[in-house]
């Protein structure tokens, strides 16, 4: 066995300790998001909203069985909303995701159709040639996203001689202005939702993006930074 795949085994190994652990102590007055796995899972989803455990597994370097009880514990708590979307569920804070906008948030976290779509809007023209040198992935994955995402209205395409070219159109943009009242919804029922559960929060600071709240419960203390704008935070990179 490698150092690496052992050190990892033993982390996982751990993990799942610490899951079987709060099983198992169920009766103890904890709230939900005070568990700092949890914390960093909700962030990430909003960050991400509409992602799957796979891509919540490795940007929380746990296992995917950890993530999944980690999520279904929020769930039943009422801080995470499961989705359909297409053979898998995908996985947002409750109250911050309309149906209508589920398949295009999933598409934009499924990480190859994000990089996809950012390339075609930082080089608008593009032709499937070009992003399929620019990112080196198949040609056949650059055709399948994008027709995915022109299916959703995110991008366009014009026939320019022998190519396709791609951009992107303003539909995110409507969207986002179609947002505003839910996020301020959004970030008065997680409030809501934080009291009901023990928590004690305290919001540090508001912008039209984020909110940072200060999260307390007996002598447990810690800060969140929730993102509150779904179609901005989901073209992060990271």
């Amino acid at each position: 066995m490698s150092k690496g795949f052992a050190k990892a085994f033993k982390r996982d190994i751990a993990r799942e300790a610490e899951v079987a652990s709060e099983k198992w102590e169920g009766s103890r007055d904890t709230s939900t998001l005070m568990n700092t796995t949890r914390q960093d899972l909700f962030v990430y989803l909003s960050r991400h909203p509409c992602s799957n455990l796979t891509c919540m597994a490795r940007a929380v370097k746990l296992s995917v069985p950890t993530v999944k009880w980690h999520v279904e514990r929020m769930n039943r708590s009422g801080f995470v909303r499961s989705f359909r979307f297409g053979n898998k569920f995908v996985f947002a804070p409750e109250w911050m995701v309309a149906d209508e906008d589920i398949i295009a948030l999933g598409l934009l976290n499924t990480p190859k159709a994000r990089r996809i779509f950012i390339e075609v809007q930082e080089s608008p023209g593009s032709s499937q040639k070009d992003i399929s040198e620019t990112l080196s992935v198949s040609h056949q994955t650059v055709i399948s996203f994008t027709g995915r995402l022109i299916d959703e209205g995110l991008l366009r395409s014009v026939v320019d001689g022998r190519f396709i070219r791609y951009f992107p159109t303003d539909a995110l943009e409507k969207s986002r202005s179609r947002y505003f009242t839910r996020m301020k919804g959004f970030r008065e029922e997680l409030i809501r939702a934080l009291k009901k559960d023990g928590i004690r929060p305290k919001v540090l600071r508001s912008t039209d993006r984020y909110i940072v709240m200060e999260v307390a419960q007996g002598r447990d203390r810690g800060s969140i930074r929730v993102h509150t704008d779904p179609f901005f935070t989901s073209l992060s990179e990271d």
